[in-house]
């Protein structure tokens, strides 16, 4: 079961930073089918990207959201 705690961290995202709502959204969408490896390179994606490098945001991401499930994803991909 997805945790709530991690839903609404990224519900608060999406209306924090709507220019990043949709790739949250999506983040959320494969979190909660817990399709683990598409979530993976979605965080890949989007670590990549200028819109989620910016202040503590990635910090945040990681402490809120991607600990919650580390442990069920590629961690070599991460890496």
């Amino acid at each position: 079961m997805a945790s709530p705690k991690a839903i609404d961290f990224l519900e608060g995202l999406q209306s924090q930073h709507p220019d990043i709502a949709g790739d949250v959204a999506e983040m959320a969408g494969f979190y909660q089918r817990k399709l683990w490896h598409q979530l993976t390179l979605k965080i890949e994606a989007c670590f990549g990207s200028p819109g989620f490098n910016r202040g503590d945001l990635p910090v945040q991401l990681f402490q809120h959201f991607i600990s919650d499930f580390a442990q069920k994803i590629n961690l070599l991909k991460l890496a």
